[in-house]
């Protein structure tokens, strides 16, 4: 199974993404949900996700921002 983060900072959304998809039945298992780009940062380190599902526009961390950052670190 592929981990995966998913990054979004409307709750609504985030926890809509998160009910209604059938993770498993698409070989992931969702290991964090975080609440903006800052949260997803501090926890990748530590959870190494395979994939990262973002927003765009978040507080404090963007999701360009976030890929970048990614892209720079995790190639």
């Amino acid at each position: 199974m592929y981990k995966l983060m998913l990054v979004e900072d409307e709750a609504v959304v985030r926890e809509s993404i998160r009910q209604n998809i059938d993770w498993g039945r698409y070989g992931f298992t969702l290991c964090c949900a975080c609440e903006n780009g800052r949260e997803a940062l501090e926890r990748l380190d530590t959870l190494l996700p395979d994939v990262v599902v973002t927003d765009i526009c978040m507080p404090f961390v963007d999701g360009l921002e976030l890929t970048r950052y990614l892209h720079e670190h995790y190639p």
